[in-house]
């Protein structure tokens, strides 16, 4: 994202601001697997604080983050994708936790023995297992069954979030792909599936409006 992408687009802008810092520093809002599989030789450099900077930039660099078409301020649907797509993990995993739920809430559902149901608390967490059980058919039930495959995947959430995302926004699916990995999907989500992943994040932090 250049200098002058910036400016047209108005950097006053909390979103902006906080994609600013993103494409600074990208090193800051990576899960540490996906650090180490883009530092390559670099990699002994993850934690020094005195290469911090210059470990930051080689990171932007691998992801081409200068090339990010930012020509606009956000607003409404991008605006609040941009937020989600940036957002720091410690945020990011409650919610990625409650979509698992959503996604394999038939399964949890079905899991009556304590074993098994422990078994899905470990993996969406007792959040994910409560949604499930719940909210999920009134709720959420266009995301029952949307991840591919019927065995669970520990990143079948985060596949979920890029199809959201390009939904509404090509920048945002394009941040979500650096941070995670994950491009978006060739086929794109339906619509009652985005209004219930759009429904699920709003209530998991009311504050993220596409107001």
């Amino acid at each position: 994202m250049s200098d002058a992408g910036l400016q047209i687009a108005g950097a006053g802008g909390a979103v902006l601001c906080d994609l600013a810092r993103f494409c600074a520093r990208p090193d800051e809002r990576l899960r540490a697997a996906r650090l180490r599989e883009l530092a390559g030789a670099a990699a002994p450099l993850i934690g020094v604080p005195a290469c911090a900077a210059a470990f930051g930039r080689h990171i932007a660099g691998v992801l081409n983050l200068r090339a990010l078409p930012v020509t606009h301020m956000p607003t409404g649907a991008e605006a609040l994708a941009l937020y989600v797509a940036l957002a720091p993990f410690g945020r990011l995993d409650p919610i990625l936790r409650a979509l698992a739920g959503a996604v394999w809430q038939d399964a949890i559902r079905g899991a009556l023995r304590k074993a098994d149901r422990q078994a899905w608390i470990d993996r969406v967490g007792s959040d994910g297992v409560d949604l499930a059980l719940r909210q999920g058919p009134m709720l959420y039930a266009a995301l029952a069954g949307v991840a591919p495959g019927a065995a669970y995947s520990a990143d079948a959430a985060e596949r979920l979030l890029a199809a959201w995302l390009a939904g509404r926004s090509d920048l945002a699916a394009q941040i979500w792909a650096a941070r995670s990995g994950h491009a978006a999907p060739d086929a794109p989500m339906g619509e009652a599936a985005s209004r219930q992943v759009a429904r699920l994040i709003g209530a998991r932090e009311p504050t993220w409006t596409d107001a």
